[in-house]
């Protein structure tokens, strides 16, 4: 299980928000507190990488 106990902290990677996302939804867990903020962050980077411009993926937008 990856450690997100210090989020939000920029030094951790996509990999590894990406990873707990993973985990969560197997797990069922897709609307925990936990679940909601860490997508908020994969969100607010890829806003930041995308120049605010991003696409939502149709896989993503099932869970919210």
């Amino acid at each position: 299980m990856t450690n997100v106990l210090n989020f939000p902290n920029p030094s951790l990677s996509d990999d590894a928000l990406v990873g707990r996302l993973f985990e969560l939804a197997a797990s069922g867990d897709a609307l925990s507190d936990e679940f909601l903020e860490l997508d908020a962050e994969m969100q607010r980077r890829l806003d930041r990488a995308t120049a605010g411009e991003p696409r939502r993926l149709s896989a993503v937008s099932r869970f919210g």
